[in-house]
């Protein structure tokens, strides 16, 4: 007897249970949703551009080859002090050493030439006005190669969350409309994507080797020559050869997808 009377009391609760799903599940509406996607964008002038130095030389006695690239490195180090850079803005960052072998002919041996000794240095400046001084004393001292200007911020994460939170809100207003314009409400988010973009840029130098290049903006031009802006309004550039390096403005980016759930607007 007792035994029954358990049977029907779980069998009472099983039935009870089905019933509150059942009853759950015709309550419950599909879910109604909106996906958008919003671009900010801020424009900020750099605080800091960084240059990277390349010293190469070359020599049949390794040891002497390493021996000259030091001087080298010695005298465009000593720069630093010379234009007012604190030693953390002069950073060595890359030494390689190895055999040079050259082919004369296609059906020849590779002939040995000599050992080459590269090294790598990195300098940030952060005074504009320093940077073509900079320059052309670097190549005074003896560096073969500069790769490419990168201009960009100190303050690259306070205004990375300016443009995040300026997407977010032209996402949300987006969405509002949407739903309004379909006759309903906005909910909640219910996904957020943040694509992330790359915000420093480089002006392209092409890589100087004893002497300036042909300077090209890389991607778009947010970068200018100070001496073509000058001859372009009529005025000659000095007789020094002044062709500054001046930067425009750099683009901080924050794009997001993020999809918001709708609700049927109240009567």
């Amino acid at each position: 007897m007792r035994g029954l009377r358990r049977w029907a009391a779980c069998s009472a609760l099983c039935m009870a249970v089905v019933a509150i799903l059942q009853s759950a599940l015709v309550a419950r509406e599909p879910v109604r949703s909106v996906r958008v996607s919003a671009k900010a964008e801020i424009a900020v002038v750099p605080d800091e551009v960084l240059l990277t130095f390349s010293i190469d030389t070359e020599n049949k006695d390794l040891l002497r080859a390493k021996a000259e690239n030091d001087k080298l490195t010695r005298a465009v180090l000593a720069l630093g002090p010379k234009h007012g850079l604190p030693a953390e803005q002069l950073t060595m960052t890359g030494l390689d050493m190895g055999p040079r072998y050259e082919r004369r002919r296609a059906d020849q041996e590779p002939v040995f030439v000599g050992y080459e000794v590269s090294r790598s240095i990195e300098v940030s400046i952060r005074d504009f006005t320093k940077l073509e001084p900079v320059l052309a004393d670097a190549l005074a001292a003896g560096v073969t190669n500069v790769g490419d200007l990168l201009f960009r911020t100190r303050k690259h994460h306070e205004y990375q969350v300016e443009a995040r939170e300026k997407a977010v809100g032209y996402a949300r207003e987006k969405a509002r409309h949407l739903a309004e314009l379909n006759g309903l409400a906005l909910g909640e988010a219910l996904e957020i994507v943040e694509d992330v973009e790359g915000d420093e840029h480089t002006w392209g130098m092409g890589g100087m080797g004893g002497g300036m290049a042909e300077a090209r903006p890389a991607g778009p031009a947010r970068f200018r020559l100070v001496a073509d802006e000058r001859e372009a309004k009529g005025v000659p550039a000095t007789a020094s050869g002044e062709a500054l390096l001046a930067p425009g403005t750099i683009t901080i980016r924050s794009t997001v997808t993020i999809t918001y759930e709708m609700h049927p607007r109240p009567h």
